[in-house]
């Protein structure tokens, strides 16, 4: 099966999944829960200038927002037989989890100023609290919500109904048959 994409709204949503998320935990951030400051956390091992590097996180958050969104888009809309916005959030748990079990941690230990570094699991998943990963569940179920929202009906029809197949047109005395029509030859001199 071919699926079709609606590729500028897949863009808005994911551009607006991400603003939102980034928004969600920073009022969590100023309600005084410890969440996780993505861009910032991003920045932290981008360049050292403290500009460069804010634009710099907030373009790849962006742009990852935009890469979950065409995924969700193309592998994931309209499976399930939901209302778009918790199919949105029932898809936000596939970022949630590599966040928290994968990036985050991965994040932190880049902070590390040593050529090799020996690690467990134990100390890779140390910086993240049950606030922290709360933060970050709550993000990405933002981020799901909004993703869901924005992106209902791009293209196709919903899961639950296959449309009929178009009808055959039938000739009624007004319209005459059309010939089918053929290119003019050229005749050779």
């Amino acid at each position: 099966m071919v699926r079709v994409l609606a590729f500028r709204k897949a863009v808005l949503a994911g551009v607006a999944g991400a603003i939102a998320m980034e928004a969600a935990l920073l009022i969590l951030s100023r309600a005084g829960v410890p969440t996780v400051d993505i861009v910032g956390e991003l920045a932290s091992v981008g360049f050292d200038h403290h500009s460069l590097a804010l634009a710099s996180a907030t373009v790849a958050h962006l742009a990852i927002g935009v890469v979950w969104a065409i995924f969700y888009g193309y592998f994931c809309w309209a499976r399930l037989k939901w209302p778009p916005p918790l199919q949105g959030l029932a898809f936000a748990a596939i970022p949630a989890l590599l966040a928290i079990l994968v990036v985050f941690p991965q994040l932190e230990l880049m902070r590390h100023h040593a050529a090799t570094v020996t690690i467990d699991v134990a100390a890779l998943m140390a910086p993240l609290s049950t606030l922290t990963i709360a933060g970050l569940v709550i993000g990405h179920a933002v981020f799901g919500l909004v993703v869901g929202t924005i992106y209902q009906k791009p293209v196709g029809y919903p899961a639950d109904h296959k449309p009929a197949r178009p009808a055959r047109r039938r000739l009624d005395g007004h319209e005459k048959q059309r010939r089918p029509e053929t290119s003019p030859t050229r005749s050779r001199p």
